[in-house]
């Protein structure tokens, strides 16, 4: 991938011709291969400190058991089938381990930055470009320009909010099939014969690929043909007459595949609809953020303030400007004038596309880098009205055009007196740049510094005081999450999400009328609110009320079919009702809807256990454990089956595993005094027996095992002890 031509400069040493050529042999073959190794390492090295990152915002959604465990769901087209299918694969390798998903994303994007130094190497080398800087020095020129624009992508901190950003890896593999396609298609565009009509069907298997991971990538197409014009046709309509074919078809059928997977006629007709009234509130659509009611006009105003941030923080990239999310918190552009910003960041942006457009032919990396950038952005900003109006990862494909301009300094640095070292250049704007992003992904390390980052940089974000609440709740700091609860629903009053999760703090606070009230407030105004019934059928099942759970419950099921919890709940409600039976049958609905959820596997254990089907129960457990090791009462469960079916000893390694995981477990102490008893071991059951009366000392058959014990080891016969419960 990192081939480079033949060195051409020719020695003028007479004293050792053979090792001046095998020296400049090693720098020609070797040395790219090592600079970007170097850099692929630095890249991991920043990225290290935020791979136990959270979850954030659709995370969850994407990345579960449920979602994942049947790979052959995504092997057809559909919705971003191409990066859930890489999710499946992760999930069955790893399973549900956000630091294995976010080392693919990094190693995804180590492999974009390679293609991103193959694809500016490429646009140099080409003729074009030959004609129009000449041949000095010209594969070194091209050479570092390719390294310069692979180390902004791979180390700028504006990359890290998609690569942190696992869902995001939608983004990343976008712009590596894209990157992929277009670098085929100049191959193809240069070469003759049947050989280019293979790179042709490759470049639009990539393109299918890019369009599949993440629709943005479909704007590269209308980017590709800019390509073609200025660096392949050379500005010549004939010679662009003869690929525009290629690309049309090849736009056809992108094109074709989106409007159906898609529904993208839908989609623009909805576009057009919203564009018809500029002036009126946008409708709620299924793709749109959260309180987007703006009006168009309103929104694409806002969006040139938008993406003109987004450029300022490519070409200044410090840390303490970043934010992964404005929500719905990012100000609106009312007008022209208000702010006033909105006016300077729309001449800002007419001015730089005249500056393209205007020179072009004389300055063709900058124009089209600027080109590239501004196509590439403005589907998600300013076509697909109603957006959430910014995140940084959306600049992931769009940032490459930037770069290329960027890059195309170097083109320049020749015409320098005196010249700047170009490999010192990049080295020096590599280092840089590692720490600016080793700095930003600081806060990626936990979620709780995540979204204190946010809510400090924008406090009017009430989506991120929710957040943060729930980093707290995550860290059973309950007065903090409830604080931020009631700061979310200061900003929202009618967030139905805020008054459920302040439920749910109230309840972990052991207040359940609170908790009650606010699930009943959630319900309100959200009556499909399936997790409030959930959370409402908890209260009363904790009350003993198990009927109104049972109701609860039910309704959350048809609201959600899917819901594992309420099915694990329900089928609680029918154990605690004696319905063992119904609750076997939830239990594995539970289990066969989420192959990974420990919980139902233990509960159908305990409803094994309690019809005294012991074999089952021990099946049960062990798989609980396998799913969640550390499960302290699976491991507790599992000793009680294993002392009353007589396996003394697979009872004491239990027990033994339990006090480890929990030293104050008074009923494992006293369960593996009553086993170290049974094997003889009166010195080992007295210890532990002492330890579990002064956990309970108010426990009068802790106190009788001991005195039995105390007995046992006087007269040296067997007592009979009694296990705890």
């Amino acid at each position: 991938m990192l081939k480079t031509p033949a060195d051409r400069t020719k020695t003028t040493s007479k004293k050792h011709p053979a090792k001046v050529e095998k020296v400049k042999k090693f720098n020609s073959r070797y040395l790219p291969h090592a600079f970007f190794f170097s850099l692929a390492l630095l890249t991991f090295l920043v990225y290290f400190r935020s791979l136990s990152g959270p979850l954030v915002l659709d995370g969850p959604t994407y990345i579960n058991s449920q979602n994942l465990q049947s790979m052959g769901h995504f092997l057809s087209l559909s919705f971003r089938s191409v990066a859930n299918l890489s999710f499946a694969l992760d999930y069955h390798l790893w399973g549900i381990n956000p630091v294995a998903f976010r080392i693919t994303n990094i190693i995804f994007h180590i492999v974009s930055a390679a293609l991103v130094f193959y694809l500016t190497y490429l646009t140099l080398t080409l003729p074009s470009m030959k004609d129009k800087y000449g041949m000095i020095g010209y594969d070194s020129i091209a050479l570092y320009a390719g390294f310069f624009a692979a180390t902004l992508f791979m180390l700028h901190p504006i990359q890290t909010s998609a690569v942190n950003y696992i869902t995001q890896r939608m983004a990343v593999m976008a712009g590596m099939f894209s990157f992929a396609g277009v670098i085929l298609y100049v191959k193809a565009a240069v070469t003759a014969g049947k050989k280019s009509v293979l790179y042709y069907a490759l470049s639009a298997l990539f393109f299918i690929l890019a369009v599949f991971s993440k629709e943005n990538a479909v704007m590269v197409l209308p980017a590709l043909m800019v390509y073609d014009f200025v660096f392949i046709s050379e500005f010549r309509w004939n010679e662009f007459r003869k690929r525009f074919v290629p690309i049309a078809c090849l736009g056809i059928i992108l094109g074709l595949a989106v409007a159906y997977y898609f529904k993208a006629g839908r989609f623009i007709g909805e576009i057009a609809t919203l564009l018809s009234a500029p002036d009126k509130p946008i409708e709620s659509r299924p793709w749109m953020g959260i309180d987007i009611r703006w009006t168009p006009v309103e929104y694409i105003l806002t969006e040139f303030r938008v993406v003109s941030r987004y450029i300022f923080l490519i070409l200044v990239p410090i840390p303490s400007f970043m934010v992964f999310d404005y929500s719905s918190a990012y100000p609106v552009s009312t007008g022209l004038f208000h702010p006033v910003t909105t006016l300077f960041a729309f001449l800002f942006l007419a001015a730089i596309l005249i500056f393209s457009l205007r020179y072009l032919r004389r300055f063709p990396l900058i124009s089209f880098g600027i080109l590239w950038y501004l196509i590439t952005i403005s589907l998600e900003s300013f076509i697909a009205i109603g957006l959430d109006p910014y995140f940084e990862h959306r600049n992931y494909l769009p940032a490459y055009g930037i770069f290329l301009a960027l890059a195309s300094l170097f083109v320049y640095s020749e015409r320098l007196s005196p010249r700047v070292k170009k490999e010192v250049v990049v080295l020096a704007v590599a280092l840089i740049l590692s720490v600016l992003t080793f700095a930003r992904n600081g806060v990626w390390r936990d979620g709780t510094l995540f979204w204190e980052d946010v809510v400090n940089k924008v406090p009017d974000n009430p989506r991120a005081h929710l957040d943060l609440g729930l980093a707290y709740m995550s860290e059973d700091l309950h007065d903090k999450a409830i604080e931020q609860y009631l700061i979310a629903l200061n900003l929202k009053p009618h967030y139905a999400k805020a008054h459920n999760n302040l439920g749910n703090a109230y309840w972990s606070k052991g207040m359940p009328d609170k908790a009650s009230e606010q699930y009943r407030i959630a319900l309100n105004l959200n009556p499909e609110y399936a997790e409030a019934y959930n959370n409402l059928g908890n209260i009363y099942l904790s009350r003993g009320l198990f009927d109104k759970a049972v109701e609860q419950y039910r309704i959350a099921l048809e609201l959600n079919p899917d819901y594992v919890d309420a099915h694990n709940n329900l089928a609680l409600a029918y154990k605690s009702q004696g319905q063992t039976d119904k609750a076997l049958k939830k239990y594995q609905l539970a289990a066969d809807q989420d192959p990974d959820n420990a919980e139902a596997r233990y509960q159908m254990g305990n409803v094994f256990f309690r019809k005294n089907l012991v074999d089952e129960a021990i099946e049960h457990y062990q798989s609980a454990i396998k799913l969640k090791p550390g499960f302290v009462d699976a491991h507790y469960n599992l000793g009680v089956v294993y002392l009353q079916k007589g396996l003394t000893d697979e009872a004491i390694e239990q027990y033994r595993i339990v006090v480890k995981l929990s030293p104050d477990h008074a009923e494992a102490h006293e369960n593996l005094g009553v086993a170290y008893a049974d094997k003889g071991l009166l010195n080992k059951a007295v210890e532990h027996f002492k330890i579990a009366l002064a956990l309970k000392p108010e426990n009068a058959v802790f106190r009788n095992n001991l005195d039995r014990a105390y007995q046992m080891r006087k007269t040296g016969e067997a007592t009979e002890t009694t296990p705890g419960k």
